[in-house]
């Protein structure tokens, strides 16, 4: 059961990383076309659930023409020179999946009249902060930042977004964290790889419903304590860090399956303690060398 999750987990985190997961494959009617320009969209708006645009043309009537497709329900963005987005995105009501890879450097706030958003994927954007009204996405359940190039602000309200399951944030610099964080009430997977995280991660006050927690890539040094809070912790995730040992308490991480602390400079004495606290924990890490006497 264990190995079998771990290769779950593993085969997610890959396609996250890799971007390999289709969302017009996830989301939208099965086998409706998918329309990559805005004119062939529109000219078939009653019919139109899947745009994924490369292009945009410089005119203002092309978005216009964008907010009257209503029906649609995937969106994708990857042009490299959008750096806004005008409000009207709030009209696109039937909005299941919002994939955004450009240098934006600001959401509108119309984003948070989007109430039937599953999905949330940002990447290479230029964002410093995300806007106060996605608190009204009230169907989110997935919300994902890679390759964020200005120091990120997640000053949301978390407690409002009810059904937000999965958090990830990937090469990304976080300047502050909501204190409403630990009140989001389905987060259950966390995933910050390297995320340069400003401050301490002791300071961050994590969803009291974790199962995975992912801190990988992170230059952590001192094992943040906070993480001992989590009571229905399942698997914790430590790889690629600066840590040389891990405090006896995390024998109170008593749900915990799996532990991974793999390329980080922890000594075979620290290796053997772990176990012994957690004896019923898979601990995965480096080939243990045995010093020369």
């Amino acid at each position: 059961m264990k190995t079998t999750k771990l290769l779950f987990l593993l085969i997610i985190n890959y396609l996250f990383l890799n971007s390999q997961n289709n969302p017009f494959e996830f989301y939208g009617p099965y086998n409706a076309p998918v329309y990559n320009n805005i004119q062939d969209g529109y000219r078939n708006k009653e019919s139109c659930y899947k745009l994924d645009l490369n292009y945009l043309p410089e005119s203002e009537k092309i978005w216009t023409k964008l907010f009257e497709i209503k029906t649609v329900q995937v969106l994708q963005f990857s042009i490299n020179n959008l750096d806004t987005i005008p409000d009207g995105l709030g009209d696109l009501s039937q909005l299941n999946y919002l994939g955004i890879n450009a240098p934006l450097q600001i959401l509108p706030q119309s984003i948070g009249y989007l109430n039937q958003l599953k999905s949330l994927k940002l990447m290479n954007t230029s964002l410093d902060s995300l806007a106060p009204s996605m608190k009204f996405l009230y169907q989110l359940q997935e919300m994902e930042v890679h390759s964020n190039t200005d120091t990120l602000d997640l000053n949301l309200q978390f407690s409002q977004l009810k059904k937000l399951r999965s958090l990830l944030l990937f090469q990304c610099v976080i300047d502050s964290i909501s204190p409403q964080f630990s009140l989001a009430p389905a987060i259950e997977e966390l995933y910050f790889i390297k995320t340069n995280f400003v401050h301490s991660y002791d300071s961050i006050a994590f969803p009291k419903h974790l199962k995975t927690l992912i801190l990988n890539d992170n230059q952590i040094n001192s094992f943040p304590e906070n993480i001992l809070e989590l009571k229905q912790l399942n698997y914790l995730n430590l790889r690629t860090n600066q840590l040389e040992e891990i405090p006896e308490k995390i024998s109170r991480l008593t749900t915990l399956e799996t532990l991974d602390v793999r390329e980080n400079p922890l000594s075979p004495y620290q290796l053997a303690l772990l176990k012994a606290l957690l004896p019923n924990t898979q601990i995965l890490h480096d080939p243990i060398i045995e010093e020369e006497e």
